[in-house]
């Protein structure tokens, strides 16, 4: 590997590693907001319990987040300076302070630090953790295409920003609160698991929608025509994202469908098919990562 292709890896590596943490908090807020509710008058269902381990799972997710952070300024100097030589402090302050990507990158910085606080609170303060979890999820996501080619793309960088911004959230109440809904009652049978999955599945419908105009006025801003799609790197990249996110939308309204046939157990069948979602999904964020990075690599 030549290291113009090791300073695309690592570049794309840590926005990958960035969109799961940030993923995965927004799915923590989506729980807490609406599923938590549906599920509060069900036998067995431990609120206390269960709102702590979501907790935690979102304090990892924005520990992750922070470290993911630091990566992508190791690997933005070493895209600009570690090619010919090893990148220093030097290089990190200059491309922190005096370059467009490092004043977003500080406000991405700025909101990773601020979650992590928030979420470290939110293991204390029970009563607020849900306002504490979503204000989180919100900063981090709000930030993602600071560092991004939406700044830069377009004339209108706020409409960019913005849609961008709409399209991480909707990801995060689709693909992340599933996940959170799988990590938290993973030992869970019967009725209680069944009612989170029904609970969930509104929330899914809604935040496709969210994903699909985002993602179709995205594709309008960036492709000044329907041909880039087969005939550029980024358009089959483009493609492949769409592909994978359909694979996965289609699995989830297998598993609605599944959910209205099933009383009271858990079967194989929508364990496996639940799991191939999740998978699926982890998959079309590491495109995206590569698509951000294909397009930072041509402006």
């Amino acid at each position: 590997m030549n290291q113009e292709t090791l300073a695309f890896a690592y570049g794309a590596i840590g926005r990958w590693l960035s969109y799961l943490a940030i993923v995965t908090t927004l799915g923590a807020a989506g729980y807490l907001v609406f599923i938590k509710p549906a599920l509060a008058l069900e036998k067995g269902y431990r609120k206390t319990e269960t709102s702590d381990r979501v907790t935690g799972i979102a304090l990892i997710a924005a520990l992750a987040l922070l470290c993911s952070t630091g990566w992508q300024l190791y690997a933005q100097a070493y895209s600009v300076f570690g090619i010919d030589e090893t990148v220093t402090w030097e290089h990190l302050r200059i491309v922190t302070l005096e370059t467009t990507w490092g004043t977003g990158w500080l406000g991405q910085a700025a909101a990773a630090g601020f979650a992590v606080v928030l979420l470290a609170l939110a293991t204390v303060m029970r009563r607020k953790r849900a306002i504490f979890i979503t204000v989180a999820a919100i900063a981090a996501a709000v930030t993602v295409p600071l560092t991004g080619h939406a700044l830069s793309a377009t004339s209108t960088p706020w409409l960019t920003v913005s849609v961008q911004a709409m399209h991480v959230v909707g990801v995060g109440l689709w693909i992340g609160t599933l996940f959170v809904v799988v990590a938290t009652l993973r030992s869970v049978r019967g009725p209680l698991a069944l009612a989170a999955l029904k609970a969930f599945t509104p929330l899914a419908v809604a935040a496709v929608a969210i994903v699909a105009v985002s993602g179709s006025i995205t594709a309008i801003i960036y492709l000044d025509s329907p041909s880039m799609l087969w005939t550029t790197l980024y358009g089959r990249t483009l493609l492949l994202k769409l592909t994978l996110f359909t694979a996965v939308g289609t699995l989830g309204a297998y598993n609605s469908r599944l959910l209205q046939k099933i009383s009271n157990r858990n079967p194989l069948e929508l364990k496996l098919t639940v799991g191939g979602e999740l998978l699926i999904a982890g998959l079309a964020l590491a495109v995206t990562a590569i698509l951000v990075a294909l397009a930072l690599s041509h402006n």
